[in-house]
């Protein structure tokens, strides 16, 4: 690997890394508090804020970064100021509204379900300002600004821990209490980050008609509604076809493997935005190349890695304990995930959103099936087995598409 792609990448993983390390440190401390039919409980509200955000953020995230891109090589700095000024905006009030009425909706139901309207609300909320950061740091990226995009991420983990603290110092932790302090940490890490994007409108913000960056959106954002649906899915399954026990369990076991996914969306961050830069369809094959190489070596280390730490979880208590065999069997999934990862780079290269769409739709039914026959009988192991099968497919599907979109492009 070259020292051009090592300093960005280390960059990103850098920056990242912090912010799961806070992450961690959240699932950590409710572990240590929280029985496992509570742990269920939050994971079912992590699950929620992430199917949010993919639906609210990501889509916004990555056509702010393709189109701030486009002004930008069109030296529009103004213009591109303006994508991302609507897009953090548009992405905040709709999380807003999107928390008010998911509160009044399920109040009359509170007593049906799993978990009350308030939990639900504040995992909006939650959604919401982790979709403005994300718009901001794609604000950067589409200038290539990978350590600024860092700082911002850091700064993100910094006010994360502060309000951590702050829960723990001001009374009883709860579960609507800890998604709380995931709220306000990154909104407040937005808030602090402000100051990063300033070079970007130091001439002027230019307004940029909406309907351009809404209809680049939609595909990504369905299609990361999609796949973070697919990665989220467990608990709340669990919950209904094995109890929450189970799904605290999966949860338990799922969560230290995020840290193999840090390094997925980390790669992403930068396969994004070197993608659309590639500068004809004809070097698009060097490039997927050289990423696939890269993404199956990490893999094969994220399995390897798995099976070596797995011993020591019980180091971090009796929940994580239980857990081992499911933190190895995530690790699988993950390392499938990643696989894919450059793939879907290429379809935002070449323009084709909706392939990236595509492949992760047919990926979908496989996990309800699975999860279907698996999970009433082996409980949160049935789960993992799941998602391993619909990661799987979405590899082969990923791949057929990939050929696909190759083969039409250069035959132009």
């Amino acid at each position: 690997m070259t020292e051009s792609r090592v300093r960005p990448i280390l960059l990103l993983l850098s920056g990242n890394l912090l912010g799961a390390a806070v992450g961690g440190t959240f699932f950590l401390v409710a572990s240590w508090r929280f029985s496992l039919a509570e742990m269920g409980r939050y994971a079912v509200a992590i699950s929620v804020q992430w199917v949010v955000f993919g639906l609210v953020g990501t889509g916004l995230a990555i056509a702010t970064l393709r189109l701030a891109r486009d002004r930008l090589a069109e030296e529009d700095r103004g213009g591109a100021a303006g994508i991302v000024a609507n897009a953090a905006l548009t992405a905040g009030g709709v999380a807003a509204l999107t928390a008010a009425v998911a509160y009044v909706v399920l109040g009359p139901f509170e007593e049906r379900l799993a978990i009350t309207p308030e939990v639900v609300t504040l995992a909006v909320l939650w959604a919401g300002a982790r979709a403005v950061l994300d718009i901001m740091r794609s604000g950067l990226l589409a200038q290539q600004d990978f350590r600024r995009a860092a700082i911002l991420t850091a700064g993100s983990a910094a006010t994360g821990l502060a309000a951590l603290a702050i829960a723990l110092g001001t009374g009883e932790l709860t579960v609507q209490r800890l998604l709380t302090a995931h709220a306000v940490g990154l909104f407040a890490g937005a808030l602090v980050g402000i100051p990063l994007l300033l070079p970007l409108g130091r001439g002027g913000v230019r307004r940029h008609g909406m309907r351009p960056l809404l209809e680049y959106a939609r595909w990504p954002a369905m299609s990361e509604g999609t796949r973070l649906l697919q990665g989220n899915l467990g608990p709340p399954i669990l919950v209904g076809l094995a109890g929450a026990t189970q799904a605290g369990l999966f949860g338990m076991g799922r969560y230290p493997a995020y840290l193999f996914d840090v390094v997925a969306v980390t790669l992403y961050q930068y396969w994004l935005a070197k993608a659309v830069q590639v500068p004809d369809h004809a070097s698009m094959r060097g490039y997927i190349g050289r990423q696939l190489q890269l993404a199956g070596t990490l893999g094969i280390a994220m399995v390897a890695s798995a099976f070596v730490v797995q011993p020591l979880l019980p180091l971090l208590g009796e929940n994580f304990a239980r857990a081992g065999p499911l933190f190895v069997l995530s690790s699988v999934d993950f390392a499938l995930i990643l696989l894919v990862r450059p793939m879907e780079t290429v379809f935002h290269g070449l323009r084709r959103p909706r392939l990236e769409l595509a492949q992760r739709t047919m990926s979908l039914p496989i996990l309800f099936l699975a999860a279907w026959f698996l999970a009433p009988r082996w409980g949160a192991v049935g789960m993992a087995g799941a998602h391993i099968s619909a990661s799987a497919m979405s590899l082969v599907v990923g791949a057929l598409l990939l050929r696909y979109a190759l083969r039409s492009e250069l035959g132009r």
